[in-house]
């Protein structure tokens, strides 16, 4: 029993004393690490070295994606870490600190700039955010951003149309021999993406690379993030009834010429596709580069309906002048024989008769043709527009 209490007592008088971080260790640990850092110099002992800068990006929202001033809005979260070789220490002789937080200000910090920003293009000029600091001067940054940038659009398969913008992000301050840029994770863009209403976060790629500007060689990240437009809403109340006012339109050759309502049916459904052009165009840029199959799809609709008016005004042109060519033609021959009534309704039969005819042989005819005619169009459209995947 003696034997095993000596050894005890050996151990614990030659071993480890342990540790505890302080706040008197951590005041003199940043007052020595601290004392002649400049945020001014590159933290590389080396200068003729880089200084390597990882960047992870985590889109956390879309805020909003602006079809017709062609920008898009996004809330992101970034995970900057870089090597700062002055701010290193060994925990054992600092009370066993093995990190600390250190004021933005007060560390040195690779202002990046975002290529297309529509807002301030210096991402971090807010000092809020402390940075962590580990003993082996590794310095990781997690601030956060909302980013509005420029982006061109192609909407020419709205509402079916996959949206695709890149963030470019450069150190702006510090050539290629001085910061080198580092993508790090970036498959998980979409890590903690809130879902959206009306896009859906399709995927993201990235890729460094080094451009020279101004005689500047600078290193550039480039990362692209792709959204799918939720179509069903724009598929209910714009496609639907537009298909359904087109096929009544069609209808209006079905109507008798004697009804009175045909010219005016014909002008209501082309008053309505006319609403739907203005409507949808609104969602639409005021300029683009190709062509937009569904306001070409409209256009071709209102042509069709246009047409269709133009030919029912001109049949019940034909329609009246012949029934009134029936009637003087009837009240002629009462006048030369008045005696011979039946061969009057007979000839009144003949003409009203044949007018008939030939007017629902050019309704059928007119029918066929727009029917072919909307045919073609739709076919057409949703050829080019196929649903993406």
């Amino acid at each position: 029993m003696t034997h095993y209490g000596l050894t005890f007592l050996f151990l614990f008088c030659w071993g480890p004393t342990a540790q505890s971080e302080t706040s008197d260790s951590l005041r003199t640990l940043h007052k020595i690490l601290f004392s002649n850092y400049s945020t001014a110099i590159r933290p590389q002992y080396n200068q003729s070295e880089p200084t390597v800068v990882g960047l992870k990006l985590f889109i956390s929202n879309l805020i909003e994606m602006n079809e017709v001033q062609q920008f898009i809005s996004l809330s992101c979260f970034f995970n900057i870490s870089w090597t700062d070789e002055f701010l290193q220490w060994k925990p054992e002789h600092h009370g066993g600190i093995q990190k600390m937080q250190v004021e933005s200000a007060n560390i040195w910090k690779p202002y990046l700039d975002l290529y297309s920003s529509l807002d301030d293009t210096d991402l971090f000029g807010d000092e809020r955010y402390r940075l962590s600091v580990l003993h082996d001067g590794r310095v990781t940054w997690h601030p956060t951003k909302t980013l509005r940038v420029s982006c061109l659009m192609n909407v020419e398969k709205f509402p079916f149309d996959v949206q695709e913008c890149s963030l470019t992000f450069s150190p702006l301050q510090y050539t290629f021999e001085e910061v080198q840029l580092e993508a790090r994770d970036f498959l998980s863009v979409f890590a903690i993406s809130k879902r959206h209403g009306e896009w859906e976060a399709v995927n993201s790629s990235v890729i460094v690379f080094s451009h020279t500007f101004d005689g500047n060689k600078l290193s550039i990240l480039s990362t692209s993030v792709r959204y799918k437009r939720q179509h069903m809403f724009f598929v209910l109340n714009f496609m639907v009834p537009i298909i359904m006012l087109s096929l009544l339109n069609l209808l209006t050759f079905w109507l008798p010429n004697d009804s009175g309502e045909k010219t005016s049916f014909s002008i209501t459904v082309l008053l309505a596709l006319t609403v739907f052009l203005t409507t949808v165009s609104s969602y639409l840029p005021r300029t683009s580069s190709n062509m937009i199959f569904i306001t070409t799809y409209i256009t071709c609709l209102l042509l069709q309906s246009g047409l269709t008016v133009l030919a029912t005004i001109v049949m019940l042109y034909f329609h009246h002048r012949n029934k009134d060519l029936s009637e003087r033609e009837e009240d002629h021959v009462a006048d030369l024989n008045a005696k011979r009534i039946t061969g009057c309704q007979r000839l009144k039969a003949v003409w009203g008769s044949k007018c008939c005819n030939n007017c629902l042989k050019i309704d059928v005819l007119m029918f066929l043709i727009f029917f072919l005619a909307w045919c073609t169009t739709t076919f057409w459209f949703f050829a080019y527009v196929r649903v993406p995947t």
